[in-house]
């Protein structure tokens, strides 16, 4: 299909043929129902609680380097940076 030229790219792609069908902003069903969007422990491939995270969180105000947090915890580093950042487990205080 490639290599023939037969796949939709570019302005041929749904998102530019028809902008209209896809949700987006407020308009998206995660915003209309945040209670339906699955979160922290509760997904399937999550490998942390919320309790750890609250830890996680605790630990680095107390020093901890994230390289210590994350062999401790058993997650990449990348990962123990976005909890301590906020960036994600945002719904844990």
């Amino acid at each position: 299909m490639v290599a023939k030229g037969r796949n939709a790219k570019g302005e041929r792609n749904g998102a530019n043929t028809h902008p209209e069908r896809w949700q987006r902003g407020d308009d998206h069903w995660s915003r209309r129902n945040p209670e339906r969007v699955t979160r922290g422990s509760r997904h399937g491939k999550s490998k942390l609680t919320e309790y750890q995270v609250r830890n996680i969180r605790r630990l680095k105000t107390e020093g901890w380097t994230e390289r210590r947090l994350a062999a401790e915890f058993g997650v990449r580093e990348g990962t123990i940076h976005f909890i301590v950042m906020r960036q994600t487990w945002k719904h844990v205080e």
